[in-house]
């Protein structure tokens, strides 16, 4: 049988697991099994051992077994590296890239629908087609699938609705006291809730300037690929305006595709009658994270540790300085200087007042013949 030049195109999905994250299955398995052609999509999985050596022991072991019967998912497994870093272990699902023409960042608790893979290389190449740049990612929030578990076998619920659009709140996120907090608060909603204006671009061209990444869809050409790692300093809520920053250095232009989700995000931590729906402990990778960074007593790591109310806040507030602190390294480098004010005249965001200057980016960044410190309103 000869295989048409579209159908040959491959496709890469990295994906970070933090901890034993029950959904890590059926993210693999949705994402191979409902492509329209999964002889095409290739999968490649950071295994992380967190804090609780015995446990994660038996559940990377049962990893290794699930993704070892598929003959197109690659792994790695790593220990946890403190503080934590959601950049490390992106860059580590990343290195497992092995030359596929389109390449996908996504979560370790994601359902796939059928022919999510025609849908996104359609929609990516015509969006290259109109804003005229190859280095274009899509990108938006994901909508929520949640479980039925009271069968057997579970049922996945989707939402069945567009892909979110992300804006800006107007204020910072409240990590730390008011006087520290330095990251912009984002939602996201579907257009058609959030602005007319918006509304009426995306029905119109399908598209829309996305105000910056969502780490938990990324999608793109080779020339993602070549720019996908990050500063592993980055912890977690720094990660995406961090990575626009750099995309939008590095030439990229950020396109929302007003389609109806093929990927969905299972939000709840531990949505669970049974036990079969828990995401990552990413609890397990604060406390250890934040530990260290406090400079306390290494616990041993086989033996479940109880915590009082107060110890778990006082990890809590760590964790969120250590995120501050990250961010605001970023933000107070003098290499990134030009990189940050490209990222604010793009997206609109003020990083000293957290206020945006307008409902959502008029014009793409990067695009053609208007590079974005020149032309066409310097977007």
């Amino acid at each position: 049988m000869v295989v048409s030049d579209r159908t040959s195109k491959t496709i890469f999905v990295a994906v970070a697991c933090i901890g034993d994250d029950t959904e890590l299955e059926r993210t693999v398995e949705s994402c191979i099994k409902n492509a329209s052609f999964p002889e095409r999509v290739n999968v490649g999985v950071n295994l992380v051992y967190g804090k609780t050596i015995a446990k994660d022991y038996n559940y990377i072991y049962k990893m290794e077994q699930f993704l070892s019967a598929f003959h197109n998912a690659r792994y790695v497994v790593n220990h946890i590296q403190r503080p934590l870093s959601i950049a490390r272990d992106r860059n580590n699902a990343a290195s497992l890239y092995s030359n596929e023409d389109y390449i996908l960042q996504i979560d370790s608790h994601c359902f796939f629908t059928r022919g999510w893979d025609e849908q996104l290389i359609e929609s990516l190449e015509q969006a290259i087609e109109m804003v005229n740049n190859q280095k274009t990612v899509l990108t938006a929030t994901l909508p929520k699938y949640n479980l039925d578990e009271n069968g057997v076998i579970d049922t996945v619920i989707p939402e069945n609705v567009p892909f979110g659009y992300g804006f800006w709140q107007d204020s910072f996120l409240r990590i730390e006291t008011p006087d520290k907090n330095r990251i912009p608060a984002w939602a996201h909603t579907t257009p058609d809730w959030y602005s007319w204006r918006l509304a009426k671009r995306v029905q119109e061209s399908g598209f829309a300037p996305a105000i910056k990444v969502t780490g938990s869809f990324i999608f793109g050409n080779r020339n993602f690929a070549s720019n996908m790692k990050l500063p592993e300093h980055i912890i977690f809520w720094e990660e995406e305006i961090i990575h626009s920053i750099e995309l939008i250095g590095d030439g990229f232009t950020l396109v929302y595709p007003y389609i109806l989700a093929n990927i969905y995000h299972y939000y709840q931590i531990d949505q669970t009658n049974t036990g079969r729906g828990r995401r990552s402990g990413i609890g397990d990778m604060i406390i250890a994270s934040a530990e260290e960074h406090l400079g306390a007593p290494a616990r041993e790591p086989d033996i479940e540790t109880l915590l009082t109310s107060d110890e778990i806040e006082e990890y809590a507030v760590e964790w969120r300085k250590m995120v501050n602190e990250s961010f605001s390294s970023y933000l107070d480098n003098p290499l990134n200087q030009d990189k940050i004010k490209r990222f604010e005249k793009y997206s609109g965001i003020s990083f000293k007042t957290a206020l945006a200057a307008s409902e959502f980016p008029m014009y793409y960044s990067n695009i053609g013949a208007f590079p974005i410190d020149g032309g066409h309103d310097g977007r």
